[in-house]
């Protein structure tokens, strides 16, 4: 009696595991997926990942993880994310909104500094051209005078290159700058996806 009710048991369970494969559209879930991308900058090589376990599995991996690396978001169809996109296409728009603001300020501030930044340089660099003409008019200059001139035509120029630096890394997000971790994001992207996938279950192909 016992094992004919097991056999029922396990019957049932196999009919469930069967129904439910017939049920699951890849064509679904390959297609709104969501990927953390590893890619080594010494080789092509390009890791993805779709869940938490294998990425703890990479993260354990001490020979892997010595290579230097970035690492994006990519959908099932092909589209690299941004953090703030990522945030956007898995539904959460107020911490999208909060990390396109984050952005948009530090981008701001950068352009401010350069905008400041290139009429001070300038500025310091005429003062120190007439203090050293005048030095050059007068003998009896010491060399504490001197220095102060020179000291002031440097830090003109570099008030210009860094004010200059700053409208270098003033442009558009890049799905490799990130103010989300890799841990943080593969856990967001691992729920997703195994939501996806009960969505998906219900759609044959």
């Amino acid at each position: 009696m016992k094992l004919k009710f097991c056999l029922l048991i396990f019957a049932f369970i196999s009919i469930g595991v069967y129904c439910y494969g017939q049920g699951f559209s890849s064509a679904c879930y390959d297609s709104q997926k969501v990927q953390l991308i590893l890619s080594f900058k010494n080789n092509n090589k390009a890791l993805p990942f779709t869940t938490f376990e294998d990425w703890g599995a990479a993260e354990r991996d001490t020979l892997l993880l010595r290579e230097e690396f970035n690492w994006f978001i990519k959908t099932g169809k092909g589209k690299n994310l941004d953090d703030a996109q990522l945030m956007a296409y898995l539904g959460r728009e107020k911490e999208a909104l909060h990390l396109k603001q984050q952005w948009d300020a530090q981008q701001k501030r950068r352009m401010q500094r350069f905008i400041l930044g290139i009429p001070a340089g300038i500025a310091m660099m005429i003062g120190s051209s007439y203090w050293l003409n005048s030095i050059f008019q007068r003998e009896d200059v010491g060399n504490l005078e001197k220095s102060g001139a020179a000291l002031l035509m440097c830090g003109g120029i570099g008030t210009i290159i860094g004010s200059s630096i700053q409208l270098l890394f003033s442009r558009e997000r890049s799905p490799t700058d990130h103010y989300l971790t890799a841990t943080q994001s593969i856990e967001m992207v691992d729920r997703y996806n195994r939501t996806l996938k009960l969505k998906c279950s219900n759609i044959p192909d």
